[in-house]
């Protein structure tokens, strides 16, 4: 059966938030923006943070609740019809940002009177499932998967080259070699570009100061955000922000 959407809403705290076990007789689909969730289903506990997607299939209990940051915020998608071609629970990284973007629009389209309404919603759910199968199934090696974890754990605090090599279990000789062969670049690249990942989101999710931005993100000073920010997005903070606000 093709997917179907039900609703979208874009969930804020700005403090420590809990649910206890429960399960829905749909779909759902969390994709989150700024701060850090934690989740426990079928026995596994999944950490998730800006970027990345959880997928829970229809009947399936799961314990929820958010970390201790200044704002936690995400989509949460419910739809029926649960073709997903992955195991689920089903966790990935948007590094594209393209899940995001198209559960950004279904939120943009969600209240539309329009005789075509339904059918650009499910075409956009549609659109949203395949982009997340498609990143479940390339998604990262473990071993660059245990390391930008901890980094995602870690973005607000000085990371060494030492700490990631801990975190992989090798020596930082054989670690270096081994993460630049399986994610096309060195480790501290990796690190630089999770840290600029971040603070995108909190730029276009929030309404923090780049000060903040800069210090939760591990970026340094407002100044250090934006020399990256033109290097590596062609555009400064604030016309990003002004250009990809999303509604409210």
């Amino acid at each position: 059966m093709a997917p179907s959407f039900i609703s979208v809403s874009r969930l804020r705290t700005d403090r420590q938030w809990t649910i206890q076990p429960h399960a829905h007789p749909f779909a759902e689909m969390l994709v989150f923006l700024a701060g850090r969730h934690w989740a426990a289903v079928d026995g596994r506990e999944l950490w998730s943070g800006p970027g990345d997607v959880l997928r829970f299939s229809p009947g399936q209990q799961h314990h929820e609740h958010t970390g201790v940051e200044a704002q936690t915020e995400w989509l949460c998608l419910a739809f029926q019809g649960d073709d997903a071609a992955v195991p689920l629970p089903g966790q990935t990284h948007d590094g594209s940002g393209r899940i995001r973007l198209l559960g950004e629009w279904l939120l943009a389209e969600r209240d539309s009177l329009s005789p075509t309404a339904g059918r650009l919603r499910d075409a956009l759910l549609g659109a949203l499932l395949a982009e997340f199968a498609e990143t479940f199934q390339t998604r990262e090696h473990e071993l660059v998967r245990r390391v930008r974890q901890h980094v995602r754990e870690h973005l607000s605090e000085p990371v060494c080259l030492a700490d990631l090599a801990r975190a992989a279990g090798l020596s930082r000789f054989h670690f270096v070699r081994e993460f630049r062969r399986l994610a096309g670049r060195t480790p501290m690249a990796d690190v630089r570009r999770l840290r600029l990942d971040q603070a995108r989101d909190l730029l276009v999710s929030s309404s923090l100061p780049l000060k903040s931005i800069a210090q939760r993100s591990g970026l340094g000073d407002e100044q250090a955000l934006c020399r990256l920010f033109r290097r590596h997005f062609g555009a400064s903070p604030g016309s990003l922000r002004s250009r990809e606000q999303p509604p409210r």
